[in-house]
Order: C-alpha cells, then sequence, then structure tokens
C-alpha cells in the first residue's frame, strides 16, 4: 500500500479538508502540490479531471489525486458543468441568481481522479442532488458560492450549512468520492 500521495490544488480549503479526511480514515501522508494544468477543452467534466491527473503525473511521477468539479442545473443542458467557476467569477452571486429559479434541480458532481503509475487512471465520483435556493445573506463564501445556493434532497439545509454538522459527509461530492477512493486502496 502507498503511505504517500499528492493532491494536486491551488485551494488550500480543499486540501484541508482531503488531508483531514485521509488522515481519519487512512494512514496516508498526504502533500499538497500547486500546478499549473491545462484545462482540456471539452464539456465532459471526467474528461477534464483525467486530463488534468495524466498532466500532473507526468510532472510528479508520484501517487496523486486530482479532482474538478461542477453543478449541472437541471432546466440546462450541461450548464453550466465544466464552467462552474467561469460563470461565477464573470456574472456573481446576482447574475447567478438570473440563471435559475428557487425550486430548480440541479446536481453537484466531484470526479476525483487516483493515479498511482503510469498504467490506468481510477476515477471516483461523488454527486449529490438537490434543490437551488437564492439566499438573501450576503455572508456567501465567494471560494464555494455554489455550496450556499444547493439544498440536497433529504435535507433542509443548504451544503455550506451541513459544513456545519455531522451530516455534511453524507452530502458533500468531494467526500463522497474520497469515501470510494479510500475503499479502493482498502482492497488495492
Amino acid at each position: 500500500m502507498i503511505k504517500e500521495l499528492y493532491y494536486v490544488t491551488g485551494n488550500r480549503g480543499k486540501f484541508e479538508m482531503v488531508k483531514n479526511f485521509l488522515a481519519s480514515h487512512t494512514e496516508l501522508s498526504v502533500k499538497n502540490i500547486d500546478l499549473d494544468l491545462l484545462e482540456e477543452q471539452t464539456l465532459d467534466l471526467k474528461q477534464i479531471a483525467i486530463s488534468k491527473a495524466e498532466q500532473a503525473w507526468s510532472k510528479v511521477g508520484k501517487p496523486l489525486i486530482v479532482d474538478d468539479s461542477g453543478i449541472f442545473f437541471k432546466r440546462y443542458n450541461q450548464f453550466p458543468g465544466v464552467m462552474t467557476k467561469f460563470i461565477f467569477k464573470s456574472l456573481g452571486m446576482e447574475g447567478l441568481f438570473r440563471l435559475y429559479d428557487e425550486g430548480d434541480s440541479a446536481t453537484f458532481v466531484t470526479y476525483l481522479c487516483f493515479k498511482m503509475d503510469d498504467e490506468k487512471t481510477r476515477v471516483f465520483e461523488g454527486s449529490v442532488k438537490g434543490t437551488l435556493i437564492k439566499p438573501t445573506t450576503t455572508q456567501i463564501d465567494m471560494n464555494l458560492p455554489y455550496t450556499h445556493i444547493l439544498v440536497p434532497n433529504g435535507t433542509t439545509q443548504t451544503l455550506h450549512e451541513l459544513t456545519q454538522g455531522a451530516g455534511y459527509s453524507e452530502y458533500n461530492p468531494r467526500i463522497i468520492a474520497l469515501q470510494k477512493l479510500v475503499e479502493f486502496l482498502r482492497h488495492k
């Protein structure tokens, strides 16, 4: 079993979440590395994550994970999807609010790619379906704005509000994907 794993991300908050989760579920030492990776031009979020993992592997050559996430509004085909971050940065919250009605359905998806050799890239998906709201608060985490607008099915709280409770791992797409990675590593 591997002892050390690199998480390729420039987002410190994401790194801390992943490091803490893996520390509590494995004996892996998780290190952060921020690489400048090209984003493949496609509407396939999974393919973008795989491409980034393969680019990262060619630079690092050590066991690593890379993830990519996006929210998909049901009323649109594949949107915002791979453009999630770009759409928010371009439109801001008020502009984003004009793209949907409260109660619209959406799915938040994370593809976590694991690579430990030149062979196949393993992909683990985490997804959460829910409904969209338009928060009245101005206290929105601008690094994770979509967590403030999605209420997962089976709850009355947004993903952001769930971060304060014990059930967050059940509704966090990244944690769901990480749980699948841990299960894979246990049987490896």
